[in-house]
């Protein structure tokens, strides 16, 4: 579940999931509805693998990874099709498959420019794990 929140300049977001990764998931959708309301067709897939020291920065890094497959290769994702996260040895490690279409095909609503560590911190909020984000637009 996400919920976009009111920010002067940016996109801010607040999300929710009973797993870290129903969290990644609703967080990356809310990325990409920030990006472009339009309905993507399921043409082609990528496979992500990240490793970080912390959760927020696995979240910032897998938020990025799909920035980075917009703005660098053209792909956006319309579905995050698995995605998997584990812990070992102090260590996060993410493995997700999305897929998606050329964003030529594509109106853009907000050009993104970055993702921030502005607010984001993962906290656990009764059974479920909470964040908030926010995008540079």
């Amino acid at each position: 579940m996400y919920k976009f929140l009111s920010h002067t300049a940016d996109i801010s977001f607040f999300v929710e999931g009973k797993t870290f990764e129903e969290l990644f998931f609703y967080s990356a959708m809310a990325l990409k509805e920030s990006i472009t309301k339009k309905k993507i067709k399921k043409i082609t897939s990528k496979k992500i693998k990240l490793k970080e020291k912390t959760l927020e920065d696995l979240l910032y890094s897998f938020l990025e990874e799909l920035l980075f497959l917009f703005e660098a290769k053209f792909f956006i994702f319309a579905n995050i099709e698995k995605i998997s996260i584990k812990e070992k040895n102090k260590e996060f490690s993410l493995e997700a498959e999305v897929i998606g279409d050329n964003i030529k095909e594509y109106k853009i609503s907000n050009p993104v420019k970055a993702i921030t560590f502005s607010e984001m911190k993962i906290e656990k909020i009764k059974n479920k794990f909470g964040t908030k984000v926010v995008l540079d637009v």
